[in-house]
């Protein structure tokens, strides 16, 4: 990257594809800048100042608010609104009043997932739209927080399929002690001293291990003893709490090659939360917001195993090698341990979890039946340990390209399929419409849609218009032929796959907001008059024309209609996952 100062931000280019960029987030930030030199880089150096500066008063808060509210409104389009400016007025009467202000919930979700993808550090960063926020600022004790952080895990660690979550707690104020997370990580192995002044466990953390047990706490004392998670309230008193074991998912580590290394016993935790974060937003501080994520395989093996003042596995890892010598032997034994995580992580326990992540952003507007390709290439490429055959769910037009795996790639073994809010049976309104192509409207934009041209985007694929039936049947390359409306030498191949699943489970509610008519999500469509046909009474059904009625006499078809849900709440709802997706994983 290449870097100098312009009047539009500092200029970014990208030499592998010339491409150039300004970036005027810089200029916005009141972060103190890091000492980084032309031939020296310090943004990955550990913030270790310890400082706790005075609660902010005053006009301090009133212009940070100030910007963060402009912010939060420009990026839902309301910018000088009267909600705007209303809101703005109540936010700075507050402030007035007692040199705070209580952040709306939607506010508060804004500014956490904006911190997360403005933080530099974090490659994961590019997951930061799907960060469930848990807002918990309502609680009052170390017990409540200790529940809250407990719902955090269960949500986030979900048996495997790790999901990104913060729990946000009360922000700081005068006359009260601060919330507060003592341990840096919500998972964490203890540290004992010897006799002998040798140490047993992870060095990193004696001291947080010396404060636990100052407070009560006995560990086993063994290698890897799972430290209590310590909290402290707005009373300033430290709680500690143990973890529930079912909370708790360790993976036991194993080399490929290395025997000797598997003997040794080690295991890491699944999920990395980090604890010891402080979220500044719209001028409130808040000193206690868990956040978890995901590990890079690296992560774990160089700075966690590998790193002589942790466990300290490099020399071990090297003997195990056969005693490998020179200036670069740590290297090489650290990147075995490397080998040695990313082994152990994707063949543990009976599920292995991946996220396909193709074809994102603007790629997904390209051709349905490409997409379908590309997502079933990566399945055959990645996924090649299944065993009983794999669970997969697609989340909107995700669900329509999942189906399309399905039915048109046979050798790809699906036991169970979770459609969440996906248009499974095409798509006509106005909303979903506005989102994509925000110049045109449902009643004449099948004029391109139905065209050669306006096929060669994934949503003109699946537009199902009802008042122009023929031009779809005609002109439509996807939604037709994937629900069996026409003939094709792959008819068949399509019903037999469908008919071969485990189960398939229809997800959708009234209040999604976008999928139209919403029944589409449970294969039901418009009719002329735009009444929805229900499913039973469908021709798609009736005539069995894709096995969705021998599912059903089977039992085998599970259909959810959940209401006060929005589109883009589906996939990050836990209450949904837990109902409607979790029953249903093998």
């Amino acid at each position: 990257m290449k870097q100098h100062a312009n009047n539009k931000g500092i200029r970014l280019k990208n030499w592998s594809t010339g491409e150039v960029l300004y970036d005027t987030l810089h200029s916005t930030s009141n972060v103190k800048a890091l000492n980084c030199r032309s031939t020296i880089c310090t943004a990955n150096h550990m913030n270790t100042i310890k400082e706790v500066k005075p609660i902010r008063t005053g006009d301090a808060v009133l212009d940070d608010a100030k910007k963060f509210i402009d912010e939060f409104y420009a990026s839902i389009e309301k910018f000088g609104s009267a909600e705007h400016l209303n809101r703005w007025s109540e936010i700075k009467t507050q402030i007035e009043e007692s040199d705070g202000y209580i952040m709306k919930t939607e506010e508060l979700k804004y500014g956490a997932t904006v911190a997360w993808r403005n933080a530099p550090r974090c490659p994961g960063r590019i997951q930061w739209k799907r960060l469930q926020v848990f807002d918990s600022r309502h609680v009052g004790t170390a017990k409540e927080m200790f529940e809250a952080i407990c719902t955090h895990l269960q949500y986030a660690t979900n048996v495997g399929i790790l999901g990104s979550a913060i729990t946000v707690f009360p922000p700081r104020q005068k006359g009260r002690c601060d919330f507060r997370v003592w341990n840096s990580a919500l998972f964490g192995y203890a540290c004992y001293k010897q006799p002998d002044g040798t140490l047993l466990g992870d060095p990193f953390n004696l001291e947080l291990t010396q404060a636990a047990q100052k407070l009560g706490w006995a560990g086993k004392g063994t290698r890897q003893d799972i430290l209590p998670l310590i909290v402290q309230a707005g009373d300033g008193e430290a709680h500690f709490f143990d973890i529930p074991e079912d909370l708790v998912f360790e993976v036991p580590l194993r080399h490929p090659k290395y025997e000797k290394f598997t003997d040794l016993g080690y295991k890491w935790f699944a999920l990395p939360g980090v604890s010891c974060l402080k979220l500044d937003c719209g001028g409130l501080e808040f000193s206690a917001i868990p956040f978890s994520g995901w590990y890079s395989d690296s992560e774990i093996g160089s700075r966690d195993l590998g790193d002589k003042h942790r466990f300290n596995l490099a020399p071990v890892m090297a003997g195990i090698m056969g005693g490998i010598k020179g200036s670069n032997w740590r290297d090489l034994a650290v990147s075995q341990l490397i080998v040695a995580v990313a082994h152990s992580f994707r063949t543990t326990g009976n599920h292995n979890v991946y996220i396909a992540d193709v074809l994102h952003g603007y790629q997904s507007l390209l051709p349905a039946w490409f997409q379908a390709i590309g997502a079933a290439t990566f399945i055959k490429k990645h996924v090649k340990h299944w065993k009983s055959g794999l669970d997969i769910i697609g989340y909107s037009q995700g669900g329509l390209i999942a189906r399309a795996v399905i039915e048109a790639f046979p050798d790809i073994p699906v036991s169970t399929f979770i459609s969440l809010s996906s248009p499974q049976c095409g798509q006509y309104g106005d909303e979903f419409l506005r989102i994509i192509f925000p110049h045109f409207v449902k009643k004449t934009v099948y004029k391109v849609f139905y065209s050669s041209l306006g096929q060669t985007t994934s949503v003109a694929n699946y537009w199902k218009d009802p008042h122009h039936t023929k031009e779809y049947l005609e002109y439509s390359e996807f939604l037709p032929y994937l629900n069996n409306e026409l003939e094709s030498p792959d008819s068949w191949i399509y019903k037999q796959s469908i008919m071969k699943l485990k189960r398939m489970v229809l997800i959708g509610g009234p209040d999604d907001g976008v999928i139209t008519p919403w029944q589409s999500s449970h294969f039901e469509c418009f009719d002329e008059s735009e009444n929805v046909i229900d499913l039973h009474q469908s021709d798609l059904f009736v005539h069995d024309r894709l096995g969705l009625k021998f599912l059903d006499e089977t039992g085998r078809l599970i259909i959810h209609s959940e209401a006060g849900v929005s589109h883009h709440q589906w996939h990050s709802n836990y209450d949904i996952f837990l109902k409607c997706i979790l029953p249903y994983l093998d």
